[in-house]
Order: C-alpha cells, then sequence, then structure tokens
C-alpha cells in the first residue's frame, strides 16, 4: 500500500516543475519515511506479551535448554567443593592464638633436646642482707632470688605480664604488711624465660622494712608468678641496736678462740 501511494505521488512530482535539489530532498525525506514504516512494522511482529514473560521466569527454563544444563553443573562443582577435603578452596580450621603458637613452638623445642647426666642444684635460693640489723640503722633489704635449672631439661616459662615475682612481708600471725607489686603498674604482654640446665636466673630488688619493730621475727616470701612450686620464704628478725652490739663481741670473741685452735693444731 505504502509502495503503490509512493509510486503515484512520485510520479506526479517528477513531472511537475520543481528544482533538481528540491526533488532529491523530498526523495530522501521519503526514503526516510519508509525506512521509519518498516522498523515499526517488524517491532510489532518481534513484541513478546507480558504473560509470556511471566510464564519463562515462573516456569524456569527447560531441562534441554543448556542454562538448565550450566546451573546444575555449577550446583554439583559447590556441593563436591564442600565435601572434599581436596578441593581447591577447603575450609580453614580454626588457627591457636599468638600465645598459645608461641607456647607450642618451645615447648617441642624443648622437648628435642637430650643433655647428659650433670649435677642437681638446689632449684631456689634466697638472700637478704643485711641479714642482722636494726631497724634504727637501716631502712631497706637487698633481696636475691636465684632459680637454678637442676633438671635434664631446659626450663620454660610463661608470663601473661612483664612482672616476674611478688615479694611479701609477713607478721607472725600471717598478716601481710607489705606487698611488692601493689604501687607498681605492669603490661599485659606475653613473657617468655628458658633456663638451660645448671644454669641459674637471678632477680634483685629492695623492700623497705620501715614497717618492722625489733625483735619482732617477720617472713620474707618470694614467688615466681604463675609457675607452680616455684616460692621459697626465709624468716629474718631485726635486732635492738645494744643486741646488736653484743652480738657483735661474741662473734669477735669465737673467731679469736677458733684462730687459737689453728694455732695450737
Amino acid at each position: 500500500m505504502y509502495q503503490i501511494k509512493i509510486k503515484i505521488h512520485f510520479q506526479n512530482w517528477f513531472t511537475c516543475g520543481q528544482t533538481l535539489s528540491t526533488k532529491v530532498t523530498i526523495l530522501a525525506v521519503i526514503v526516510l519515511v519508509m525506512s521509519i514504516s518498516q522498523l515499526a512494522v517488524a517491532e510489532q511482529v518481534d513484541t513478546i506479551s507480558q504473560n509470556e514473560v511471566n510464564a519463562i521466569s515462573l516456569t524456569g527454563p527447560s531441562a534441554e535448554s543448556p542454562f538448565f544444563v550450566e546451573r546444575e553443573e555449577a550446583r554439583q562443582a559447590l556441593a563436591q567443593a564442600a565435601t572434599n577435603s581436596t578441593s581447591m578452596n577447603p575450609p580453614l580450621p580454626p588457627r591457636p592464638s599468638v600465645k598459645k603458637q608461641v607456647g607450642q613452638f618451645f615447648h617441642s623445642f624443648v622437648k628435642s633436646i637430650k643433655v647428659g647426666n650433670k649435677k642437681k642444684l638446689p632449684p631456689m635460693e634466697l638472700l637478704l642482707e643485711p641479714s642482722v640489723f636494726s631497724v634504727a640503722d637501716v631502712s631497706e633489704l637487698n633481696v636475691t632470688f636465684k632459680i637454678t635449672n637442676n633438671k635434664k631439661e631446659i626450663i620454660l616459662m610463661e608470663f601473661p605480664t612483664n612482672q616476674r615475682f611478688e615479694i611479701l612481708i609477713k607478721e607472725p600471725s600471717g598478716r601481710v604488711i607489705y606487698r611488692w607489686s601493689e604501687d607498681r603498674s605492669f603490661d599485659a604482654m606475653l613473657g617468655l624465660v628458658t633456663i638451660d640446665p645448671e644454669e641459674s636466673v637471678v632477680y634483685t630488688e629492695k623492700i623497705p622494712i620501715t614497717m618492722m619493730k625489733d625483735g619482732t621475727t617477720y617472713s620474707i616470701e618470694v614467688t615466681l608468678l604463675g609457675q607452680q612450686g616455684y616460692c621459697i620464704t626465709q624468716k629474718i628478725t631485726p635486732h635492738a641496736r645494744e643486741h646488736l652490739d653484743s652480738a657483735e663481741s661474741d662473734r669477735e670473741y669465737l673467731h679469736a678462740i677458733s684462730e687459737k685452735k689453728e694455732t695450737f693444731l
């Protein structure tokens, strides 16, 4: 229909007295209109109804469709990866904490070391200086805590903070009158101390004794934190100055007697 009408109009237009440029322009417009008309007809023919779209979305692709096959293969691959331990991305087991990993490393390292028989040494020593004193003359004591490894393997000690030991002063009743860590702050960081066989670790500290009284016996207790069995106690009694003078005279007399005995021998 469009072709017949365009043909009639074209014949009338071609015989009319128009310039050549005007005729070319009109001809181009006619060609453009014909192209648009053909596209409109094609779109009307290829249009899919909404009911057809809904039907496809509800039922899904056919079993023979390549999309259906690919989807099922993907599901099977995911199921196999979840159950197969040798898959490309197996689930990772829970990892222990850094502290536990470090501890396990040192424990395995210590167990692998073998040493020969060696002489056993005392595990702990506590030295208080001065050992004889008066509260009026001395204001603090020097505390030396020595730990010696008398085992055949390396000793590994773990500490949750940078505090290694605790020092207590106790009255005869057991009441604590001094705690070394009370006025100190410590950082929460993992600490590891190793002691080789027949080697020692020594800790030294000063403690005040102004709360003591002459003639009263006190207990100095030193404990290695978090280490079972590493605790040592020593009793000490400050004396009045006059008793110290008499005790010093007695020591000098006994020393002189021992020298005379050695001379006679």
